[in-house]
């Protein structure tokens, strides 16, 4: 589990290497998002319509799916654009800037391949 802090998910050097690690980011943004759809902020309601059930039934499923909202970072494509946060670690050698990767579609993509059938050997 802790190899998992290697990867990072917001990074930027302004005369000081920074990097927030992608686990702590998801968590972050699920905190958030768990607020607005508290009694306090009462977004709620927006999703008790729309899913057409309680909160408190649907609010856990929203929040993990939130959480790995920015799972297509965990890519190599997107962790090479940092050379100072890549993991080596976990991936060795930093490979040079990959191709324009799209964290975004890598994240929407997700599910489709963790959910695909694995093709069968011939």
């Amino acid at each position: 589990m802790e190899e998992s802090l290697n990867f990072w998910g917001k990074s930027r050097v302004d005369g000081e290497v920074r990097s927030h690690p992608l686990v702590y980011h998801s968590l972050d943004v699920a905190a958030v998002f768990e607020l607005l759809i508290s009694q306090r902020f009462g977004y709620w309601h927006i999703f008790e319509r729309n899913f057409n059930a309680e909160i408190d039934k649907i609010g856990p499923a929203l929040t993990a799916l939130v959480a790995l909202h920015d799972l297509g970072k965990v890519a190599v494509g997107f962790q090479a654009k940092a050379e100072h946060a890549w993991p080596a670690v976990l991936l060795g050698p930093w490979p040079g800037r990959q191709h324009r990767y799209d964290h975004a579609e890598g994240s929407a993509n997700w599910p489709y391949i963790v959910l695909s059938p694995c093709p069968q050997s011939r």
